[in-house]
């Protein structure tokens, strides 16, 4: 019993055939990247790059004044509302007044939103919003007494670690 395999020639539309194929695979996972890639994140970081760069290293000392206050927060989301203690080094709550949480997701901008938040009591604020499940980051901002804005970088994580 002899197996013996048939050999067929390679020919001109074969070889057509794989080529075409192997390009149309090529294309269709670029175009299907390239659309969700455009309908996920405008790319856009400030409206106008000139206008931003005018008020930069007042913006970037405004925002080191801040963190070097090593204000600590504590920011939960119980599926209905934002929970916010602020405490100063010393463990003492941070009282501030207009507090306000701007949120979105670090690749879309579908979801952005600004919640502002109530004092409940020294240092503790409350704020109702609507998150879906996933990474969101963004920025508290607040008054403090001698008329400043206190800003601090935020990252939440919803439904999950």
């Amino acid at each position: 019993m002899s197996d013996s395999l048939q050999a067929t020639p390679l020919t001109g539309r074969k070889v057509a055939a794989i080529f075409v194929a192997f390009f149309g695979v090529v294309i269709a996972v670029n175009t299907v990247l390239a659309v969700m890639a455009e309908r996920s994140w405008t790319g856009l970081v400030v409206e106008n790059s000139y206008v931003a760069s005018q008020t930069f290293d007042k913006d970037t000392a405004e925002l080191q004044k801040s963190l070097d206050m090593k204000i600590a927060h504590m920011l939960h989301f119980d599926g209905s509302a934002l929970d916010l203690k602020l405490t100063q080094p010393d463990g003492t709550p941070f009282a501030v007044e207009n507090v306000k949480l701007s949120l979105g997701r670090p690749a879309d901008n579908e979801d952005d939103q600004v919640i502002s938040l109530t004092r409940i009591d020294p240092g503790q604020y409350q704020g109702k919003a609507s998150l879906k499940r996933g990474v969101w980051e963004g920025e508290i901002s607040a008054s403090m007494a001698d008329g400043d804005t206190w800003r601090k970088p935020v990252r939440l994580i919803v439904g999950g670690p």
